[in-house]
Order: C-alpha cells, then sequence, then structure tokens
C-alpha cells in the first residue's frame, strides 16, 4: 500500500493587492505540496473563468492567478483553496483597484469666493439678492443653506435644522439666512418648511408663493392649512424690491423623483407657473 500525500498546507500568504486600472493581477501562493487539487475563489463563491481575462496554473506546488485589465469588478476577496485524501487548507487575500480619474479637477475655491465678495448689485434698491429653496421634506434644503454659510464664512455653520429622510419638516418658521453681517458678500437664502405630498400637509403652496412676492416676513409659522393671507403681522402688505425672492431654487432628491405622487407635482407646478408670471412682469416692467 502507498503511503498517503503530505497534508496539504500554505508555506507562504496570499498577499493582498492593489493596483490601477487596466494593470494586471497576479495571485501567487506556494504550498507545501504538489499534490493537491487546487480550487479559485472570489467573495466566498467558485472563480468563473472567463477566456483572455482569466488565467490558473499550477507549477510544481506553487499556485498562480492572473486576472488581466484590472476594473472595479474585479475588487474583492480572493481564496485558494487546496485539497487532497489527507486533508486541505485555505487563504485568501483583498483586491483593490484604484480608478482612473475621468477629469482633472481644480478645487481651489478662492477666485469663484473673490469674484462673488466683488459682485456689485446695480439697483440701488436691493442690498442683497434673496434665494428661496424649496423642495420635498429631507431634500436638503437647510444642509445647502449651511454648507453654503460654512464656506462663505470659513468656518463651521450649522443652523439650519435638517430634517431625516421620510420625516416631517425641521423648518417651521421663514428664515433667511445673509451669507455675510458685514455685506461683503451681497446674498441671502430663505428656508421654508418643506413640500410633502398630502394636500393638508406641509408648506402650502399659497405661502411660497407669497414669499416669492415678498409678502410674508422672517419669523412666520407655516400653517399647512390656512395660508398667510392680510391682515396678519407676519404679510407684508407692500413690499420692496429687497423684499422679495429674486431666484427660486428647486430641491429634489433624484432618487425619487420616479416615485413622487400627482398631488405632490400639482403643488410644485403652481409655484412654478406663479415664478414665471413674476419673470415675465419684472421683464416687461425693465422693457418699459
Amino acid at each position: 500500500m502507498g503511503s498517503s500525500p503530505a497534508k496539504p498546507e500554505f508555506s507562504t500568504v496570499l498577499a493582498d493587492k492593489h493596483v490601477t486600472y487596466g494593470q494586471q493581477i497576479m495571485l501567487r501562493c506556494v504550498a507545501n505540496t504538489p499534490d493537491v487539487t487546487v480550487a479559485w475563489m472570489k467573495d466566498d463563491r467558485k472563480l468563473d473563468c472567463v477566456d483572455g481575462k482569466h488565467s490558473k496554473r499550477q507549477i510544481g506546488a506553487t499556485c498562480y492567478l492572473d486576472i488581466s485589465n484590472a476594473t472595479e469588478g474585479d475588487e474583492g476577496k480572493y481564496s485558494v483553496h487546496l485539497e487532497n485524501s489527507s486533508g486541505s487548507d485555505t487563504r485568501s487575500c483583498m483586491v483593490t483597484v484604484e480608478l482612473k480619474e475621468w477629469r482633472s479637477v481644480q478645487w481651489n475655491q478662492d477666485p469663484m469666493i473673490n469674484k462673488l465678495r466683488n459682485f456689485q448689485i446695480s439697483n440701488e434698491g436691493v442690498r442683497e439678492l434673496n434665494f428661496l429653496l424649496y423642495g420635498p421634506v429631507g431634500a436638503g434644503k437647510s444642509s445647502i443653506i449651511n454648507t453654503i454659510k460654512s464656506i462663505f464664512e470659513e468656518r463651521q455653520y450649522i443652523e439650519c435644522l435638517a430634517a431625516a429622510e421620510s420625516t416631517t419638516s425641521q423648518t417651521i418658521y421663514f428664515q433667511k439666512f445673509s451669507m455675510a453681517k458685514d455685506g461683503s458678500f451681497p446674498f441671502a437664502f430663505s428656508d421654508i418648511m418643506g413640500l410633502e405630498k398630502e394636500l393638508l400637509k406641509g408648506v402650502s403652496s399659497e405661502d411660497i408663493i407669497s414669499a416669492l412676492k415678498g409678502h410674508v416676513k422672517e419669523g412666520y409659522t407655516f400653517n399647512p392649512v390656512i395660508p398667510l393671507t392680510d391682515p396678519n403681522e407676519y404679510y407684508r402688505t407692500n413690499p420692496g424690491p429687497n423684499d422679495k425672492i429674486h431666484c427660486l431654487i428647486n430641491v429634489m432628491p433624484a432618487d425619487k423623483l420616479a416615485m413622487m405622487a400627482d398631488d405632490f407635482i400639482q403643488k410644485m407646478k403652481q409655484v412654478r407657473v406663479a415664478a414665471s408670471r413674476m419673470s415675465e412682469s419684472r421683464c416687461l416692467d425693465i422693457n418699459s
């Protein structure tokens, strides 16, 4: 009777690999005996080899796996399993692929900041350009204002409370945030209650339109059921150029567009039509 083969054991490790996109991945591991059956796995599943992509071979007690033209899909955990009648052994490693930069980005924001700092408003009746952010609850309106303020003021700024996804709005008051108290940045962003798909929840279309026209004073508490009208201490009867909204910004979650209810879409259309009419009216005033 012949003697049993030696129990397979690895005499070297299967080293982790970090390669750049398009490079070849070469995995190598040495066993204590060539009398083994070799199996390669990826993410704990048998590796399905593709012609021209994967190359497996065994030379003596050394096991090889070569992967050509590395892509993001080649990342993962790779294992080599040795087995014979005396036992088995397994070694694993991690392969990461560094993707090529698809464009060169200049991250220096100083030129943009300086350009905005030197921006001049031609209308003497307007101290700062007013931007109004509106959109569904949790879309990121308040977070955008916090980010812009942090950039302009060169410090961490968190004053707008941001709502978690699929909750009620954290913003219940009409709030205006100037980008710089000293007037060095003549921009202000207003935050309002988020839109909700139900007709009697969230900010009403009427209140958004009133804010666009400058009728809503800062500090007004939004009422989803009863829109703001005159007489009310927070209703501005005769808004001036500096009270009106000069730019309406729609903030939408891109991954939820296909799931928006019709009631929600109708709210947005009302606001858009009103904003378009205001824009046309201002153009007529300028031309006349």
